[in-house]
């Protein structure tokens, strides 16, 4: 597992979690300490994106401690491989043992690493160690009002005795936990959404999984409803409109993957119509503009061979368009994570391969073709893009 703690936080922590000063008014005043990290060009046509870095959290193999972080920089089309190790050579265990969430707060980019029971904090500027806090099987991250929202397993296990999740309150100022509150079997994606913190609770080891999302009144500090969904929730993202989505992954044999919305002023399921109700999903992201993406296959229970791969755009209104795979897509193995960049269309694809070796990071344009591909770590499984806060 991972690893020494460090208990105090650095007068330099303390800045990048505030903000950067007024005179950091473009990319060229950012430190440059990783810039002498070994990477590969993958594209000339990155220089004119807003952001500064797409982060690439590599999940690893369970019970391997090999989670990596990797990044594009946008600046030089660059793509760097194990950057935490590399940034923290001091941390002998690296990141840790399966990463599962990564999120951009400000100028940090906190890690929920699962099996090691901690959140991660670095600088996002140059991927360097600020703080380690611990929290048990934690799963998604959310922030809200200086806040930090983790799900967490709560100590269950596959095969263990049947115990509900929690949501840990984590205060950014102290890094530190305040608090914890008790939600449905093994919670996974988590947003914030009109003073409400909505938790997808997925029952991965319950019997018959759990279909229920948690809604906790954030001044109270406590679950006000319980909302029924679908089975095997998993991803949770809160738009601007009012919606709140979720993917739910069924059971894989008689009970379909699906895309929910649950209107977050009534917190009812708005009833699912056609074509919505028919998308499968096995990857889901939502882009700045509250556009949701996902990519699944309608044979999605064939365990015997390769699979025809779909990709959905759904608007704020639930229209959706499907496309086929394009021919340069057919060529991503096994899409574990999608993120889409809202400034120009680009969707980068983390294909898992065979969740032992290297996986492989796709971008591709917003017409589906080929923009560039490169080696990542072992199973490519969260992005989060990043812009200089100031």
């Amino acid at each position: 597992m991972n690893k020494f703690l460090y208990p105090a936080l650095t007068a330099t922590a303390l800045l990048f979690l505030s903000g950067c000063s007024d005179s950091d008014d473009n990319f060229e005043n950012i430190p440059s300490e990783d810039e002498s990290l070994p990477g590969v060009v993958v594209s000339q046509e990155e220089s004119d994106s807003p952001y500064y870095k797409l982060f690439v959290l590599n999940e690893g193999k369970s019970g391997t401690n090999n989670s990596t972080l990797d990044f594009l920089r946008f600046s030089d089309g660059t793509y760097c491989r194990n950057t935490f190790s590399a940034m923290n050579p001091q941390i002998t265990l690296g990141l840790g043992d399966v990463g599962n969430d990564i999120k951009v707060y400000r100028n940090t980019v906190w890690i929920a690493v699962n099996n090691s029971g901690l959140i991660e904090v670095i600088n996002a500027l140059n991927e360097k160690h600020i703080a380690t806090i611990t929290v048990p099987n934690c799963r998604n991250i959310a922030f809200h009002d200086g806040k930090a929202y983790i799900s967490s397993y709560a100590g269950a296990v596959y095969g263990g005795n049947d115990i509900k999740g929690s949501v840990y309150l984590i205060d950014i100022a102290s890094m530190s936990v305040t608090n914890k509150i008790e939600v449905g079997y093994q919670p996974e994606g988590i947003a914030v959404n009109n003073g409400k913190l909505y938790v997808a609770n997925g029952g991965g080891f319950h019997s018959g999984y759990d279909n229920t999302v948690s809604v906790i009144d954030l001044s109270e500090r406590k679950v006000v409803k319980t909302i029924e969904v679908a089975k095997n929730l998993k991803e949770l993202f809160a738009d601007d409109k009012d919606n709140i989505w979720l993917s739910a992954l069924g059971d894989y044999y008689s009970v379909h993957s699906g895309i929910y919305r649950v209107n977050g002023t009534t917190d009812k399921v708005i009833s699912n119509s056609e074509p919505l109700s028919k998308v499968r999903v096995s990857a889901m992201t939502m882009d700045d503009n509250g556009t949701v993406y996902a990519i699944g296959s309608d044979d999605e229970w064939n365990w015997s061979g390769s699979k025809s791969y779909s990709f959905h755009t759904v608007s704020p209104s639930g229209a959706v368009t499907t496309e086929a795979f394009s021919k340069d897509m057919e060529a991503v193995g096994t899409p574990y994570a999608v993120c889409v960049n809202s400034s120009n269309g680009d969707i980068y694809i983390g294909d898992a391969g065979d969740y032992l070796n290297p996986g492989t990071i796709w971008c591709f344009r917003k017409d589906l073709s080929l923009k560039w591909k490169t080696e990542c770590g072992v199973d490519p499984g969260h992005f989060a893009l990043y812009s200089l806060y100031k």
